[in-house]
């Protein structure tokens, strides 16, 4: 990046000491472009260079270090100031700041007052209605089913959804079913869940699934389920944070069978759980990631 003295030493080449400090002079109302970069929203641009005899102050790294709300000192060719403008920087990249400029790490800005971004690795999350940081994106579902000694078991039918707080249908992860067994999973079909299965002749979809959607028809026996929810509803919309629950509904009768019920918290952590096995499921592990 060009500094502010490679731009005061290249425009005294050219135009001598004297239009120099009448650009300096003017830089109150006038600023240049690049000057205009360092001094952000609420800092204020700079009057005037300090130095002895009109020249520039004393540099390091090439940019001139001035006082009182100036360019003041640098690292690596970057200013740092006070009174409102950048503070510190190193290697070229702000790292603090005071007057509600950005504070930053590695380029990302990471801590923020008075309603400015505040983020970790170039995610801007956080408070005051400032963006989230949507550094989750994806849960994954695992499990295995277990008999109930149903009237057809080990031949079973189920399904696997997330529901809000409220018990509304949001996304559906699993379901192996079939048309003609899709009102047997009463508690998933109670909310609105869709029959993602095929027709009576294995041809068309009752419902046509979303891509990441595993499907399959009616299961002959109990087995290790996998599945993934990223965070969006049916019509790929991400979802707020907040509190849902994970449902797993499975059967092996004409009648209802047995529904899980996993309540978690989406937000910006990623977490694993591992609850107690509950039927109609075993080995369950959900992991936000």
């Amino acid at each position: 990046m060009e500094t502010a003295s490679v731009r005061s030493n290249s425009f005294l080449a050219s135009v001598g000491a004297a239009l120099l400090l009448a650009q300096w002079g003017c830089a109150a109302t006038d600023p240049s472009p690049d000057l205009m970069q360092y001094y952000g929203q609420g800092s204020a641009i700079r009057a005037t260079t300090s130095g002895t005899g009109g020249a520039p102050a004393a540099e390091t790294g090439g940019a001139p270090a001035v006082q009182g709300g100036a360019v003041m000192t640098t690292t690596g060719g970057v200013p740092s100031a006070t009174g409102g403008a950048i503070m510190t920087t190193t290697g070229g990249t702000v790292v603090a700041m005071t007057g509600g400029v950005q504070t930053a790490t590695g380029g990302a800005v990471v801590v923020s007052t008075g309603g400015v971004i505040a983020g970790t690795g170039g995610v801007p999350p956080a408070t005051g209605g400032v963006v989230s940081s949507g550094s989750t994106t994806t849960m994954t579902i695992n499990f295995t089913t277990k008999t109930l000694n149903g009237q057809y078991a080990p031949k079973n039918v189920g399904a696997v959804w997330i529901e809000d707080s409220s018990g509304k249908w949001i996304y559906t992860t699993d379901y192996w079913n079939s048309q003609l067994n899709s009102g047997k999973l009463s508690t998933y079909a109670g909310v609105g869940g869709p029959a993602y299965c095929k027709d009576l002749f294995g041809i068309n979809w009752v419902t046509q699934p979303p891509p990441d959607v595993v499907t399959s028809a009616t299961l002959n026996g109990h087995q290790a389920h996998s599945s993934a929810w990223p965070l969006t509803d049916a019509n790929g919309a991400p979802v707020p944070d907040g509190t849902y629950h994970l449902k797993i509904e499975m059967t092996e009768d004409d009648s209802a069978g047995a529904t899980a019920d996993f309540e978690f918290t989406k937000g910006p952590d990623p977490f694993s759980l591992t609850p107690a096995d509950t039927n109609p499921v075993t080995g369950v592990k959900i992991e936000l990631k």
